[in-house]
């Protein structure tokens, strides 16, 4: 909770030298050299906002993070990580097959295109799955990390290939063009 303060009253201060309040708090805030000579500028006039309206919004932006935090760093089950697991495992070879289909294609034709299209958005896809599973064994236990590591390293390298495949195939799809 210290760190909730500490926001608040940066949060304070901030919006003290949006009013310009802090100009008057310190001497030299408000001052500009001009010719070697030290010239008081004009204080920005700002209309000021509601006082409790700030501090509201930065309480509620506060207790968002906070609990965004804490539900994020909940351990999670063994179920849950294996599930997310398996979700990305179905989707790599969904992306896989996608690829085949398009190896498959003439180049050049409609279907090849299309086929060419359809395998790019399943590998985002599948990419996007293996980053939902890096953010869920950042929640994982040293023994759950340990257990599912190499299954881990190795859809991960796949998922490398298949990403080069994917290059690959946009650079025939290209010069076809």
């Amino acid at each position: 909770m210290n760190t909730a303060r500490f926001a608040l009253r940066q949060s304070r201060q901030a919006a003290l030298v949006l009013r310009g309040r802090a100009a008057a708090a310190t001497p030299n805030a408000a001052c500009y050299l001009s010719r070697g000579l030290a010239v008081a500028a004009p204080a920005p006039t700002m209309p000021e906002p509601c006082p409790t309206e700030n501090v509201n919004h930065v309480r509620d932006a506060i207790s968002k993070l906070l609990a965004k935090d804490e539900v994020e760093m909940k351990p999670i089950s063994q179920e849950e990580l294996q599930m997310t697991l398996n979700r990305f495992a179905s989707l790599f070879e969904e992306a896989q097959a996608c690829i085949n289909d398009c190896k498959e294609a003439r180049a050049g034709s409609l279907e090849y295109y299309e086929e060419a299209f359809t395998a790019q958005n399943s590998v985002d896809v599948a990419f996007n799955a293996y980053i939902d599973l890096l953010d869920d064994f950042r929640r994982a236990s040293d023994d759950q990390i340990k257990l599912l590591c190499q299954d881990r390293l190795a859809l991960a390298y796949s998922l490398k290939c298949l990403r080069q495949e994917v290059h690959e195939l946009s650079q025939l799809k290209q010069a076809a063009a």
